[in-house]
């Protein structure tokens, strides 16, 4: 009960409890350097009671994101985040609520890299949860820390977060969540698309080729797709180019190809032009 009422409501829960704390550490790239090659280039620690923790954490955290435009299935360009809002949430408050605070060495601590979110906290996994059933089995390490926190809409007593979690990553075409048991923490892992989104550069050599190639209007259009994205579809080239027949679409695409700068990849139905430079 006091350990919990620090915790959650103490002016200066870490006059007790000194490493309850939360850091999050923003790294240049995709792996942590050290010496003088080291790429860290952000370094907070957040230093507050729980749910004034979770409230700084989101927003630190929300302010290193970075925002994707596409085409969406409407015809229309959507902007989204590179991780849902949930499932980067719900991971953090679940390190926060459900770490083992009997571990007084190691802090919490939110990694974010170009590719990857990994938040890792103290503590294994509790009770009778495992790897291999947590998005279904429910178990509170800290009932009464939990209990509050849900009561504050911080959590859903549910046991469905986790679950949750998994199918917002697949809805939005990532990779499933990660989790990592190792020495006495828990890891998860959350990847962005970064191979996919991440803007392509043109080599050196295809730049010069490219300076003597004659796009149309219309075929500048997608080859600027391209660039972004890396392939492009029939449907999404009719977007970009209202008031072309699939007729003269396909003819466009094509003569791309013959110019070597999209390859065709699947039937006619489902083909996809694939960007030769990506």
């Amino acid at each position: 009960m006091n350990r919990a009422g620090v915790l959650l409501f103490s002016k200066n829960p870490y006059r007790w409890f000194p490493r309850a704390d939360l850091r999050f550490l923003r790294y240049e790239g995709t792996v942590a350097e050290t010496g003088p090659r080291m790429n860290l280039i952000k370094d907070i620690r957040i230093d507050l009671p729980l749910p004034k923790l979770l409230d700084e954490a989101f927003r630190v955290v929300g302010g290193q994101l970075r925002d994707y435009t596409r085409l969406g299935n409407g015809g229309k360009f959507e902007t989204t985040p590179e991780y849902p809002k949930f499932a980067r949430q719900e991971a953090l408050a679940n390190a926060v609520i459900h770490r083992a605070y009997n571990i007084y060495g190691t802090d919490i601590q939110m990694k974010m890299f170009d590719d990857r979110l990994e938040v890792e906290s103290p503590g294994k996994l509790p009770g009778l949860v495992r790897l291999d059933n947590m998005r279904h089995i429910h178990f509170s390490r800290n009932p009464l820390r939990a209990r509050v926190m849900t009561e504050m809409k911080y959590m859903r007593d549910f046991g469905e977060g986790v679950d949750r979690m998994f199918r917002e990553m697949e809805a939005r075409g990532l990779q499933t969540p990660v989790y990592e048991e190792y020495a006495f923490r828990l890891r998860v892992t959350l990847h962005n698309n970064l191979e996919t989104r991440q803007l392509r550069q043109i080599p050196m050599s295809q730049k010069k080729e490219m300076s003597e190639i004659k796009l149309t209007e219309r075929q500048s259009r997608a080859f600027a797709y391209l660039q972004q994205y890396g392939q492009i579809t029939l449907s999404e080239y009719l977007t970009l180019n209202p008031g072309v027949t699939d007729r003269t679409a396909r003819r466009d695409l094509n003569a791309m190809a013959k110019l070597s700068l999209v390859k065709i990849l699947g039937a006619t139905k489902d083909r996809q032009y694939i960007w030769i430079g990506s």
